[in-house]
């Protein structure tokens, strides 16, 4: 999702005529909020983080995946011919 959030940002402004990731600046007014400026370059930010947070925690779920793998191991199980075991 985040590469193509930020792909989509570089893309959005070659397609209304701009170059590719050119800041701009949006200004609009939120009832709670009052005037709030919104600049270009936050979106294509938002999308790089979200491609690092996955990738650490995909990182992350590798490395638990081989200690669930390597307490298997260590824990063999002994089953007589047959017999289903559920863990």
């Amino acid at each position: 999702m985040g590469l193509l959030f930020s792909g989509g940002t570089g893309v959005v402004g070659l397609v209304l005529g701009a170059e590719v990731l050119q800041t701009a600046i949006l200004e609009t007014t939120l009832p709670v909020l009052g005037d709030v400026k919104l600049v270009t370059s936050l979106f294509f930010d938002i999308g790089v983080y979200l491609i690092v947070v996955g990738l650490v925690l995909d990182i992350l779920r590798s490395l638990g995946a081989e200690l669930d793998r390597e307490a298997d191991e260590d824990d063999p199980i002994e089953a007589t011919p047959g017999e289903v075991i559920a863990r």
